[in-house]
């Protein structure tokens, strides 16, 4: 059993998305008192949850999926649940293709790639400070 402040460590959530879940009705804890208290089941829902948010797959999709297929876990998904992974996994390899069609120009620049290729953090404002790296 675990209380909401437990599922930060457990499934790297905030204490507001659990609720904000909650309220979506992706997830129904127990109450016990005033306490949300959620069980080992919760926990893999949330992760599974956190996962299909990663890819972008909006709260009408999962709840969708939860409605006719209850519990979903990761190491159990029904079909589904995974066409509906691979269409957004498409749709990102589709997102990423534009943006590196629209900013390849720009990065043409040696500077621009070396920096990139480097994998620093930071792009320099100016040439000068490129080259001062």
């Amino acid at each position: 059993m675990y209380l909401i402040g437990n599922l930060v460590d457990s499934v790297g959530m905030e204490p507001k998305t659990i609720r904000f879940y909650e309220r979506a009705g992706l997830i129904k804890p127990r109450r016990v008192g005033t306490y949300r208290v959620y069980s080992s089941k919760d926990v893999e829902l949330l992760k599974v949850i956190k996962f299909f948010r990663a890819l972008d797959m909006s709260i009408k999709i999962i709840k969708d999926l939860l409605d006719r297929h209850g519990r979903l876990r990761m190491d159990a998904l029904p079909h589904e649940a995974k066409s509906a992974i691979g269409i957004q996994l498409k749709k990102r390899q589709e997102e990423f293709a534009r943006l590196e069609k629209l900013c390849k120009p720009i990065l043409e620049d040696a500077g621009a790639n070396a920096i990139i290729a480097d994998g620093q953090d930071e792009v320099p404002f100016s040439d000068s400070e490129a080259s001062s790296n």
